[in-house]
């Protein structure tokens, strides 16, 4: 596409390498040659950040950034912030990228009015051959403000945003339960979070993802949520100052 704006990555490590460089190996083809890909890395027991080093040294559109907060949304944060793209895609460690997926969000992005995309995945297991059952494509409603209050399908492996968004969610507001519904909510506040069907990931689950599939129990689904309608309204406070 003609004026392609630059791409940041966003990929959170932490105890991956039995599968981080099959990951960084799907994002590279699908970044042009002024994109990066931001690395963040936790402290492991395996040999992630030395992974993520040697595969830097082969491609300098690499950054590597050991991260010494633990957690999740800190180590996104901290590849968040380092991100200098217009448009700024999440990765998780684990999955694997199919071609196209850049020039199918990208075009999606032509709407202004577009501030956040979500794509399809093929939900797999640890070997990546796809599950008998798949979940269900969020509808419309799921990604507006009540939608993802309600239950976030906002995933933040298949999410890409502008950088206006992000500059609007960070810093991450404490006690959010995790970085992509505040990211998409941030979203939501200046624009249109928009879901396209094309399935442009391999989602591995393996049983020991970052990113739980479901909520543990009642009182935390409702503290989740009451933190996630706290952040809302602070981006809204935000969006009002700017």
């Amino acid at each position: 596409m003609s004026g392609r704006p630059m791409v940041s990555v966003a990929l959170a490590a932490c105890n991956g390498e039995k599968y981080l460089e099959a990951q960084v190996r799907s994002i590279l083809p699908e970044l042009a040659g002024g994109d990066e890909l931001i690395l963040s890395v936790n402290p492991s027991a395996d040999g992630t950040l030395a992974l993520a080093r040697r595969l830097a040294q082969e491609d300098r559109r690499i950054t590597v950034i050991p991260c010494d907060e633990a957690g999740v949304i800190a180590n996104f944060s901290c590849a968040l912030r380092h991100c200098r793209g217009e448009i700024v895609f999440l990765s998780d460690q684990d999955d694997v990228w199919l071609p196209g997926k850049t020039e199918a969000v990208l075009k999606t992005f032509s709407s202004a009015a577009v501030t956040a995309v979500v794509h399809g995945c093929v939900w797999t297991d640890s070997a990546l051959n796809p599950l008998p059952a798949q979940p269900p494509a969020p509808a419309a409603h799921r990604l507006t403000p009540a939608g993802i209050l309600w239950k976030n399908e906002a995933r933040g492996c298949c999410m890409a945003l502008r950088r206006e968004a992000l500059a609007l969610a960070l810093p991450l507001p404490q006690g959010v339960p995790m970085h992509d519904s505040a990211l998409a909510l941030a979203a939501c506040c200046i624009g249109q979070v928009l879901f396209i069907p094309d399935q442009l990931l391999l989602y591995r689950r393996h049983g020991d993802n970052q990113s739980p599939d479901s909520h543990r129990g009642l009182a935390r689904m409702l503290a989740d949520r009451w933190q996630l309608f706290r952040a809302w309204l602070l981006f809204r406070r935000r969006r009002g100052r700017s």
